[in-house]
């Protein structure tokens, strides 16, 4: 699954990896659960997650002070088997109210 988390950079020459300065705001993106993929896509400075061997989807979770997004998914291989493997929590990034960064969570959102 192509999942990425990127910044939406507003000034380049300001841009700081990881600490949101020079971005304008935040961007999740995800892949198509069935789709061939693109593979590997080898990420910019504001590309901060990919994973083209998974195929899945995100659940964004917004609350008043924080937003979430948790990618979920299978291995790529197993698409094709009649019954899909049961999917798995990948990886997740989170933004402050007010943020123009993300940062990586250890666990999905409740």
């Amino acid at each position: 699954m192509d999942q990425s988390r990127v910044q939406v950079i507003r000034d380049n020459d300001a841009y700081q990896v990881g600490t949101g300065v020079g971005s304008g705001a935040v961007e999740f993106a995800v892949g198509s659960v069935t789709s061939p993929g693109v593979g590997a896509i080898l990420p910019g400075s504001q590309m901060r997650w990919n994973d083209a061997s998974n195929r899945g989807y995100a659940v964004l979770t917004v609350r008043p002070n924080v937003a979430q997004c948790d990618f979920w998914g299978f291995p790529d291989a197993a698409k094709t088997q009649a019954a899909l493997p049961a999917e798995t929590w990948l990886n997740g990034f989170a933004t402050a109210k007010g943020s123009n960064a993300l940062t990586q969570v250890t666990k999905p959102s409740p």
